[in-house]
């Protein structure tokens, strides 16, 4: 490889899970370069940022395995393309494409999961958010889970609100949405459960959805500088506005609603505020750093909701109050 001069990886090109790879170029690229990634045998065509004059590309793996960096450089007039590959590893006990996998939740559900690295991220969910759902899903109620996944939390939900409730599973990635109704199904939860395979957004339309394929975390990564520069399959989904779906659908009014959609929780909770003015449902929101925290809390605070971050249990009054705190980090919130 010439182009790359300098890295953060260890001799052996590799690098642990959880840290920034940042590749240092021997000149600037052309603006037609474009640079992707390879993990395993998948070429994601969604280019990393262009690096411009800085000559530093950087790239935060999501997975475990083999990548490589390709940059792809025009080579002359005919138009014929220069590709240069450089190898690199993410390493972590647990692999990426070794096969589904069983995940034992808090709940005492035995759901499917993609993968043992699936499964990994999904046993590390945090024990005061468990105990939050508990003490506050009632049975009857009805519970909007959006950004259902792998029904991680439907089928917790499916058991608190017993037949007389209902559950609504939003859900657009392809990928999570077979492993969704399996689990729904295995955990005898489809009778009170629907899924919807639908984006909630502020609007009626579609939207650019990116799928990793070793890990299926990733959703409307546009939303958010936060997850924007992150690999993908890139798709378009369709997406709605909750007050405009739930009207549409005849949806029960919600007194829960769980929000994690990486990213695009500020776009959602624009597109709900009816649902939210009249209803006024408790709210489990997972904010996605201080872009999407600029939105929402402000938003919420025309529907009077007051706010606790689940894992510190520290309350604020007031949108101000939750942004002159807020670290640019990933955070949970109960919104009442």
């Amino acid at each position: 490889m010439t182009l790359i001069v300098d890295h953060n990886l260890s001799p052996q090109h590799t690098i642990p899970i959880g840290s920034l790879c940042e590749f240092h170029l021997e000149k600037e690229l052309p603006a037609e370069s474009e640079c992707c990634i390879r993990h395993a045998s998948i070429l994601y065509l969604k280019p990393l940022p262009h690096p411009a004059a800085e000559r530093i590309l950087r790239f935060f793996p999501e997975a475990p395995g083999r990548y490589s960096l390709l940059l792809l450089s025009p080579a002359g007039a005919e138009g014929s393309v220069i590709r240069e590959e450089f190898p690199f590893e993410v390493l972590a006990k647990e692999a990426s494409f070794d096969g589904p996998q069983r995940l034992k939740t808090y709940n005492r559900n035995n759901l499917l999961v993609p993968n043992a690295w699936d499964a990994k991220n999904f046993s590390s969910f945090e024990k005061p958010v468990w105990s939050a759902i508990k003490e506050q899903v009632k049975p009857g109620w009805v519970a909007y889970d959006i950004g259902a996944n792998m029904g991680i939390y439907s089928t917790a939900f499916s058991q608190l609100v017993g037949p007389a409730g209902r559950v609504y599973c939003f859900e657009a990635n392809p990928m999570c949405l077979y492993f969704l109704q399996t689990n729904l199904a295995h955990e005898k939860c489809a009778e009170n459960c629907e899924i919807i395979p639908e984006a909630i957004h502020n609007h009626t339309g579609e939207c650019a959805f990116s799928i990793n394929y070793a890990n299926t975390g990733i959703g409307m990564t546009a939303t958010n500088s936060m997850y924007g520069g992150k690999i993908g399959h890139e798709i378009k989904v369709h997406c709605s506005d909750l007050d405009a779906l739930a009207t549409r659908l005849a949806l029960r009014p919600p007194q829960f609603i769980k929000i994690d959609i990486e990213g695009a929780e500020g776009a959602a909770i624009l597109g709900m505020k009816n649902i939210l003015q009249k209803e006024h449902p408790i709210l489990l929101v997972e904010v996605h750093g201080i872009e999407p925290a600029r939105v929402v809390f402000p938003a919420l605070d025309t529907c009077h909701y007051a706010y606790q971050e689940v894992n510190g249990r520290t309350r604020f009054n007031s949108a101000q109050e939750v942004l002159d705190w807020f670290p640019d980090n990933v955070f949970q919130f109960l919104c009442t």
